[in-house]
């Protein structure tokens, strides 16, 4: 649910420069990382599901080789859930060898960056296929 959520804080997002995009996305992770380890210490459960923050440094790192479109926009949060919950190699791997907080950011991060690298290969083979004459 909270991917779901989150899409309504890229959207404004999205329409922002490139540089304000990145520094945002910077700034969730650098807060995310001992945020996310405080409140597994809290909740007593490394990566818990109530534990959200990771996702949104994922997500927007997935969703920032997209237009600002909303097909687009589910798009890359469907391929992103796709390689959280399935915990596709070496995603699963470094939310084990990362202690605390790293570990659970960088999950997302890594589960972020194989989303982004599908929706960017999707947009070239797109743009190839549709839109050369």
């Amino acid at each position: 649910m909270g991917c779901v959520l989150f899409m309504l804080f890229w959207w404004p997002l999205a329409a922002c420069s490139r540089r304000l995009y990145a520094m945002v996305l910077g700034g969730v992770v650098v807060v995310g990382i001992p945020l996310c380890g405080f409140a597994a210490d809290v909740i007593g459960v490394e990566d818990a599901p109530a534990i959200v923050w990771d996702e949104l440094g994922g997500l927007l790192l997935a969703l920032s080789v997209v237009p600002r479109h909303p097909l687009w926009g589910l798009l890359g949060l469907a391929c992103f859930r796709f390689f959280d919950v399935l915990k596709i190699w070496p995603v699963g791997w470094v939310d084990h060898v990362l202690p605390g907080g790293w570990g659970i950011v960088a999950d997302d991060l890594i589960a972020g960056g194989m989303a982004l690298a599908v929706l960017w290969l999707f947009r070239v083979v797109w743009r190839r296929r549709f839109l050369s004459p």
